[in-house]
């Protein structure tokens, strides 16, 4: 890619460089670090939300940190989301959002352990709890979905089995 037409000049598309040349190469350079730094803040937005919820709704009770939303977050943050608050936390988290698709509700999202964490592969746990439709991925980073009518008994079978490890 960079022999083809990295180094080509193009019209520059920066704010306040209207008539002026750049390269292709620094166009989607800066491109992408606009792309990421706009990811950076929706993250950090909904964290603090999330934040919120977690201390109003007393979630830190559980011993898994789920975090349950009706207002769904985009899927392609999720996971970063996730990752921030077990890492915040040092609690293993799952963001759910709400699904509604066939006329069952089913909560969908990402879970994400943290490092350190005495629970080596919660994937596998949550997988032998037989309560959830699906985890998959990796041990500590993965997608996962639980039906409504099973996430209370899901919750309840999660903090009886972990009830002896401490997270933090």
């Amino acid at each position: 890619m960079l022999d083809f037409k990295a180094y080509e000049l193009i019209p520059s598309t920066a704010r306040g460089k209207k008539g002026q040349i750049e390269t292709r190469v620094e166009q989607s350079c800066r491109n992408c670090i606009n792309i990421r730094n706009r990811q950076n803040r929706s993250k950090d937005e909904i964290t603090e939300e999330l934040e919120k919820k977690i201390k109003d709704k007393n979630l830190l009770d559980n011993r898994l940190l789920i975090i349950k939303n009706t207002n769904p977050i985009n899927t392609g943050i999720t996971g970063l989301v996730a990752n921030q608050i077990a890492n915040k936390y040092q609690r293993p988290t799952l963001i759910l959002n709400r699904r509604d698709q066939t006329g069952q509700i089913t909560w969908e999202g990402s879970g994400r352990n943290y490092s350190n964490s005495p629970l080596e592969d919660l994937r596998g746990f949550l997988e032998s709890t037989g309560l959830v439709m699906y985890a998959q991925g990796h041990a500590s980073a993965f997608g996962c979905g639980i039906t409504d009518d099973k996430f209370t008994e899901f919750v309840q079978k999660t903090n009886e089995l972990l009830k002896d490890i401490e997270f933090n």
